[in-house]
């Protein structure tokens, strides 16, 4: 099986629209010029988190869209998106994104134990000139869902004028009542300590149910 995560800003933001959300704000945190964090809950996939209220959710019919993209774009060996959020910042400097999808590997275990070999799975969804690199080779990172794993790439991408500018994309994922749950960062034009320091901030929001059924 093999990931499948896509950059959105520069195909999709323009289409994004606010969506109603029931939200309730909670507490500070590390980036004040988004705003302080609200709660975001979906309960099809039963878990909530904390997002910068300043950061503008995709509609429901814009996800539609996407998904239907995904779905139209699959072929075998790629794993299944059973879900999909994404928000982007006022400024355009930050999308955040959650994925619940097919596991790629049968445990988090072998997650880990792969994590090195991330790039290699993702390799064939760029060009040459984005100059795709690995940042580390996985990280541990403790939440209140229990260890996380990170993993980090940057890539260029290019404006009309033809200059390349990074993107650092981070996640953090967790197997779970069968499914695999991906929170992840891009930053256009930022810098992984950054990124990774929001994301971070989000995730320890996070909380899911566990499934008696999937245990």
């Amino acid at each position: 099986m093999k990931k499948r995560f896509f950059c959105l800003l520069l195909c999709f933001c323009m289409l994004f629209s606010v969506s109603a959300q029931a939200w309730r704000f909670t507490g500070s945190q590390r980036f004040p010029q988004y705003g302080p964090m609200i709660t975001y809950e979906n309960l099809p996939f039963d878990y909530q988190m904390s997002v910068y209220s300043l950061f503008e959710p995709t509609s429901d019919e814009d996800l539609e869209m996407l998904l239907a993209h995904i779905d139209a774009e699959h072929s075998e060996g790629d794993d299944l998106i059973y879900d999909l959020r994404i928000w982007y910042s006022p400024d355009g400097l930050y999308q955040m994104e959650v994925q619940v999808k097919q596991p790629t590997y049968g445990t988090f275990e072998e997650e880990l134990l792969r994590a090195p070999e991330y790039l290699e799975l993702m390799i064939d969804q760029y060009s040459a000139d984005s100059h795709v690199r690995q940042l580390h080779d996985g990280r541990l990172r403790k939440t209140p869902m229990g260890t996380m794993l990170e993993t980090a790439i940057a890539y260029d991408i290019y404006d009309e004028e033809g200059a390349a500018y990074p993107v650092i994309f981070v996640y953090y994922d967790l197997y779970l009542n069968g499914l695999e749950y991906c929170f992840s960062v891009y930053s256009y034009e930022g810098d992984y300590e950054s990124a990774q320091a929001m994301l971070d901030e989000i995730v320890q929001t996070v909380r899911l149910q566990v499934s008696t059924q999937a245990a």
